[in-house]
């Protein structure tokens, strides 16, 4: 067994822990401190607090040559959840929505959602990663969702993100020129199937050749697929040696201009099979066949333009053919959410109609630009996670004296701010400002200022004083410097009135003209680090400085 002194930013004291030879001879030893937050204290226990430096130092009365040695190691202390930044919400449809977020360290994905603020759902990942992407697609068109994230780290710290205690949310979109859509929620209604084809929850079923059919539909629960339940004598897969299709109902596209066909699938079959798409109007026309081996890892988006093949029929139908050999099965169709729409327009875009307003955290800061100079104050705020039933927006910013003021056209100093910040350089100086940002959306059947958008009702304040001048800070005294864990040397003082932060300087000379600038600290202590132990000696100043950057003496 062997000793070893361990200290924290925090408990400068060291606390001695016995570590263990993990085998003979193996020159290898182990051990172990509980830590704690808190005050420091001579208890067995490490206290430290996030970021602390963490010291272990092995004090060597023999290195082997005759000779005394210090050896030691550091960490950084991590004692909180990760950071969680740049929250969106994106790729909106009619049905599903992609939450993203960033992390500043590895850390698992968790949305809780619901279609209510109560919530009630859990959408994870376990994987720890730094960019989280998290998809739901449990939805109806135009349907509000609510939501908020965390995410944990490798040491269990977790961060929850959400709105001042209230879930975020988003609003589902709409097709724009929709003519019709099937998304296999409500059974077979007027298909046609033959054989196995079948409507319901896919179950991963088949695979005998390739993959299994998907565990899950492309978009809530039902899905058309080619035997989705595991019938006949290849459960899951397609017999030997068929042709059985599905058929969309009939349907008048002699009002219909443009016509797009959107399809979602998966598909799994073979050489000498053959998977094809088929539109029926006065005969049928291919729009779709396999070449050999089709084998999809994840769903797939198909698009086809029909315009000069049903534009004005007054009778067409979409076809989904399955065709095999006698050899080998695969597990073969899986569709979902086949649309017929106006191709002209997007293929997804916002409900619109004022009905929602963005989902906005406020402001994040506002910041004297020159704490000794009439530069004006920069207010900063994160990007809204989501736009309500708009498509994009922008931000206003109010500004008052007050610091329970309302927002309203009285105060607001500026609308249409599509950046994350503003410079509000017409700030009055030498008083108290409280600032709110509100989100607005791109809408015009409201009242917003940008462009008659909806808005957020945020009233997040932050406040700043701009001002002209700061008194310079005086003399630093009860400087005193101490070794900790035999590795760094401590310097402590006294605050010092009109100081915002503290220059250390260091020389290895007396000489006034030699000291050089090392860091700085807006504690009453710094720990120059990893040279208590070099043999040399050091000479140290410390003086406090201004939010102007003026030093002291």
């Amino acid at each position: 067994t062997v000793s070893v002194e361990v200290t924290s930013t925090t408990e400068a004291i060291a606390e001695m822990v016995l570590l263990t030879e993990t085998g003979a001879d193996t020159s290898r030893f182990t051990g172990s401190i509980a830590t704690a937050t808190g005050s420091p204290i001579s208890d067995g226990v490490l206290q430290l607090a996030d970021g602390d430096l963490i010291t272990v130092t092995y004090l060597d009365a023999d290195d082997g040559t005759g000779n005394s040695a210090v050896s030691f190691d550091t960490a950084l202390a991590d004692c909180v959840g990760p950071v969680i930044s740049d929250l969106q919400v994106g790729v909106i449809t009619d049905e599903r929505a992609t939450v993203t977020w960033t992390t500043e360290e590895p850390a698992d994905s968790v949305v809780e959602w619901g279609l209510t603020p109560d919530l009630g759902q859990t959408t994870s990942a376990s994987a720890l990663v730094t960019s989280h992407s998290i998809t739901l697609h449990e939805f109806q068109s135009c349907g509000t969702v609510y939501f908020r994230v965390r995410s944990t780290d490798e040491f269990g710290y977790t961060t929850t993100r959400d709105r001042q205690a209230s879930p975020f949310s988003f609003d589902l979109g709409l097709i724009p020129g929709l003519y019709w859509k099937e998304s296999f929620e409500q059974g077979s209604g007027a298909w046609t199937l033959e054989g196995e084809w079948e409507i319901g929850a896919p179950q991963g079923a088949g695979g005998s050749t390739g993959r299994p059919d998907p565990a899950a539909a492309y978009n809530n629960a039902g899905a058309l697929g080619h035997d989705l339940s595991g019938l006949g004598a290849n459960a899951g897969d397609y017999e030997p040696s068929i042709v059985e299709s599905a058929y969309t109902p009939y349907h008048d596209a002699s009002t219909w201009s443009q016509t797009k066909l959107i399809v979602y699938k998966q598909l799994h079959t073979g050489n000498g099979d053959e998977a094809s798409i088929w539109v029926w109007t006065d005969a049928g026309r291919p729009l779709f066949r396999s070449e050999g081996v089709v084998n999809d890892a994840a769903w797939e988006k198909l698009e086809f333009d029909l315009g000069t093949l049903v534009d004005g029929r007054p009778s067409m139908r979409i076809q989904f053919r399955q065709a095999s050999d006698a050899s080998v099965q695969y597990s073969g169709w899986t569709i979902d959410d086949v649309i017929l729409k106006d191709g002209s327009l997007p293929d997804y875009g916002p409900c619109g109609g004022c009905g929602s307003a963005p989902s906005f955290g406020g402001a994040v800061s506002a910041t004297d630009n020159n704490a000794c100079g009439a530069d004006g104050v920069t207010v900063a705020w994160d990007a809204a996670v989501s736009w309500g039933t708009g498509g994009s927006g922008s931000y206003a910013v109010y500004r008052s004296e007050q610091p329970d003021f309302v927002p309203g056209p009285g105060n607001l100093i500026a609308s249409g701010v599509t950046t994350l910040s503003y410079d509000d350089a017409a700030a009055p100086t030498d008083r108290q400002l409280y600032y709110v940002v509100r989100a607005e959306n791109d809408e015009t059947c409201s009242t917003g200022p940008a462009g008659g958008g909806v808005m957020d009702d945020n009233t997040v304040r932050v406040a700043v004083r701009e001002t002209t001048t700061r008194e310079i800070p005086g003399e630093v005294t009860g400087l005193g410097v101490s070794l900790v864990g035999h590795v760094h040397l401590r310097l402590e003082w006294q605050a010092t009135a009109q100081a915002s932060v503290y220059h250390i300087y260091r020389s290895e000379s007396p000489q006034p003209d030699s000291f050089v600038m090392i860091g700085e600290s807006q504690q009453l202590f710094y720990d120059d680090q990893n040279v208590g132990a070099d043999g040399k000696t050091y000479y140290y100043k410390v003086r406090a400085a201004n939010a102007c950057g003026d030093e002291g003496p």
